[in-house]
């Protein structure tokens, strides 16, 4: 968020909350692991010189975090649901966020968090890359909104890391 002469200016697109769990293979939670997280902006562009896409950026919104989960590996952030963003002529991306999760001991783990119900999911060619017994931990419901306390959908995506 930035301040402008008392007024508060906020990044465009619908705001989620993304909480989890970083374990290890064996279930016991991982703490002070760091989390890096990156996404597209509402309009499907990355805050970043190399991003080709000509779609609009939002001085609002920064389009990453770090931060380290607690001492029973949870992890909670605030965001907006990114937007699909064109790849290649018959194939876009559709709404996610990246992950990148470390910790010494521990092999680095890279992944990405899908929207549920998104109709790009289905052709998305990172995500059927992923073995389809697989693809469903990738994919995350998002639960509540206006009727919620916060009035902010929130959605669950738990992490595994493998020991080294």
């Amino acid at each position: 968020m930035t301040v402008i002469d008392g007024h508060s200016e906020h990044a465009l697109g619908e705001v989620v909350d993304v909480h989890g769990q970083v374990v290890d293979e064996t279930g016991v939670p991982v703490g002070d692991a760091l989390v890096d997280v990156w996404q597209a902006n509402h309009h499907g562009r990355y805050a970043h010189e190399a991003d080709p896409n000509p779609a609009a950026l939002d001085p609002h919104f920064q389009g990453w975090s770090q931060f380290r989960t607690d001492v029973e590996g949870r992890y909670r952030f605030r965001t907006i649901k990114p937007g699909a963003y064109p790849v290649a002529d018959e194939w876009s991306r559709p709404p996610h966020i990246h992950f990148k999760v470390a910790l010494r001991g521990y092999h680095e783990l890279t992944t990405q968090m899908y929207f549920g119900g998104h109709k790009l999911n289905d052709v998305d060619r990172l995500l059927l890359a992923v073995p389809e017994v697989e693809r469903g931990s990738l994919v995350v419901a998002f639960k509540g909104g206006a009727g919620e306390k916060s009035g902010v959908p929130q959605g669950k995506f738990d992490l595994v890391l493998r020991k080294v």
